[in-house]
């Protein structure tokens, strides 16, 4: 293997344990970001657009099943909702793109409407 080959072996390796990915243009993207709370993860991700919120829910989160759920994303003093609350079911992934462009440090919160509680994700910076 030459020096070069070494080099783009290092650096691939190093991207990907630091939770990166390399495409094939060789341009980096983060790995998605998720907080877990027992049976439900909050996830912040990359996309062209802007950020993909998601939810994955457990088979059994403690959620009687169909609560109201609902998407904020919080970049500084700045507030984007969703397209308004969706009904959620244990056992199911809910996902939601914010296309809103870069917009530096931000967080997915998704909010359960039927109970008042809250979750939010790692923050993001794009």
């Amino acid at each position: 293997m030459n020096r070069k080959s070494k080099i783009l072996g290092t650096v691939g390796v190093v991207a990907l344990t630091a939770g990166l990915t390399l495409t094939a243009t060789g341009t980096a993207s983060a790995a998605p970001n998720c907080n877990y709370n027992n049976d439900l993860g909050v996830c912040n991700t990359y996309d062209p657009r802007g950020y993909n919120a998601s939810v994955q829910i457990g088979p059994d989160p403690n959620l009687a099943g169909g609560d109201w759920m609902d998407f904020n994303l919080v970049c500084g003093s700045q507030r984007f909702g969703d397209n308004g609350a969706f009904r959620a079911y244990p056992g199911h992934t809910y996902t939601y793109t914010f296309a809103v462009g870069s917009q530096g440090s931000c967080v997915v919160w998704l909010y359960d409407r039927s109970t008042g509680a809250a979750w939010a994700s790692p923050a993001m910076s794009r």
